[in-house]
C-alpha cells in the first residue's frame, strides 16, 4: 500500500505455479495405497507505476490472481479438504443380516442393549445412516480401503477420504502521490479485494473439523480500501498531517447437506432447530458436521489530524 510510483515508468510481472508433480503423498493415503491428493496453485500478476506529471504527480497500481486447488489440507478448524477416518472392517453389504454378523453380541462403548446377531435390533435410523448414499454413489460413510485384523474391531478399517477444496481469489491496488508544494503533499490509496472458497469438510465448531465427504460449504469475502492523506509542513519543526479512511469488509458463508434428519427418519419431535442442518461424532471416528450459514458487512470510517512538533532543525525535507 505505501509503494508510489517515480518520474520514470517502471513495472514487472510475475507468476507462482504448483503442481502435483514434486508434492510428496498424504501419510494416510499413502497407507492405503491411494494416488496424491490435488494440490495446485497458481498466482498470477503485475505492476506499474510512473509519472502522471513529472515531478508533480505519480501513479503506481497492481493485480494479483490466485487460482488454488487443494485436496490435502486437514485439521484446520472448520476448514478442511481432506479427512481420515477409522472405522470397524464395513463392507458394501449394509443389510441388518451382515451388521448382526459384524457386530452380533456387542453394545455401546457406554452399555446398552446388545446387538443381536441378525441385526433385527439395531435402530432404523443408524441403518438409514449406513446404508446412505452421496449422488457420486458412494457411502457416506464409507468402507475402509485398509483393513488391519490385528487391530481392535472399532478401528480395523482405514479411509482416506480427499475432495478438492477450490479457492479463486482478485485484489486490485492503485496509488496517487503528488506534491503540491515543496512543503505539501497528497496521496490516495484504493484497495479491492474479491476471493471466493469452496471448503468442503467444513465443520461447525462443535466436533471440529468433519471427516466425511458431502457437506461443503461455500464462503465468499469482499474488502474495500480508500485512503487520503494530506501532509504538510508548517515549519522546519512543525507538521500535520490530516487523514481519511473508508474500509468495509463483506463475508458470507452457506451450508450444504446431503439429507436432512427427517430424510432418514428421526421424528421432528426430537428436534431442538426444526430439522437444521446434520451433525453427528463418533469418537475416535466418524465426524459428520455442517457449517453455519452466516454473513457481515462491516463499514468503518475514520478522519484524524496529527500534528507533529520536533526540536530538531528540520523535520521533513519535502519535494
Amino acid at each position: 500500500m505505501t509503494k508510489s510510483g517515480t518520474n520514470n515508468l517502471h513495472g514487472d510481472v510475475f507468476e507462482f505455479l504448483r503442481n502435483n508433480f514434486l508434492n510428496a503423498n498424504d501419510f494416510f493415503r499413502d497407507r492405503a495405497d491411494l494416488p496424491l491428493p490435488d494440490l495446485r496453485q497458481n498466482q498470477f500478476g503485475g505492476t506499474m507505476g510512473g509519472p502522471i506529471l513529472h515531478s508533480r504527480l505519480y501513479y503506481f497500481g497492481s493485480y494479483q490472481g490466485t487460482r488454488q486447488i487443494n485436496g490435502l489440507a486437514a485439521d484446520q478448524a472448520r476448514m478442511a479438504c481432506s479427512g481420515t477416518v477409522v472405522l470397524p472392517p464395513l463392507t458394501n453389504n449394509r443389510s441388518p443380516q451382515a451388521l448382526g454378523a459384524l457386530f452380533g453380541g456387542m453394545s455401546g462403548a457406554l452399555g446398552g442393549i446388545e446387538v443381536k446377531p441378525d441385526g433385527s435390533n439395531i435402530n432404523p435410523v443408524a441403518l438409514e445412516i449406513l446404508n446412505f448414499k452421496l449422488p457420486n454413489g458412494s457411502y457416506l460413510i464409507p468402507t475402509p480401503q485398509v483393513i488391519d485384523a490385528s487391530l481392535p474391531l472399532a478401528s480395523q478399517g482405514l479411509s482416506a477420504i480427499s475432495t478438492p477444496c477450490h479457492y479463486d481469489a482478485d485484489q486490485v491496488l492503485a496509488n496517487l502521490d503528488g506534491n503540491l508544494s515543496q512543503n505539501s503533499s497528497l496521496s490516495g490509496r484504493f484497495l479491492w479485494s474479491d476471493g471466493d472458497m469452496n471448503v468442503t469438510f467444513p465443520g461447525n465448531g462443535l466436533n471440529g473439523t468433519g471427516n466425511i465427504s458431502g457437506f461443503p460449504s461455500e464462503i465468499d469475502n469482499r474488502f474495500y480500501l480508500l485512503s487520503a492523506s494530506w501532509l504538510r509542513l508548517m515549519k522546519p519543526q512543525l507538521l500535520n498531517q490530516l487523514r481519511f479512511g473508508y474500509t468495509n469488509t463483506f463475508g458470507s458463508s452457506s451450508a450444504q447437506a446431503p439429507f436432512q434428519w427427517s430424510d432418514i427418519g428421526v421424528a421432528a419431535a426430537t428436534l431442538s432447530d426444526d430439522n437444521g442442518l446434520p451433525s453427528l461424532g463418533v469418537v475416535g471416528s466418524i465426524n459428520l458436521a455442517s457449517a453455519f450459514p452466516r454473513s457481515f458487512n462491516q463499514k468503518r470510517f475514520y478522519v484524524s489530524d496529527v500534528l507533529n512538533y520536533s526540536r530538531s532543525r528540520h523535520l521533513l525535507q519535502l519535494g
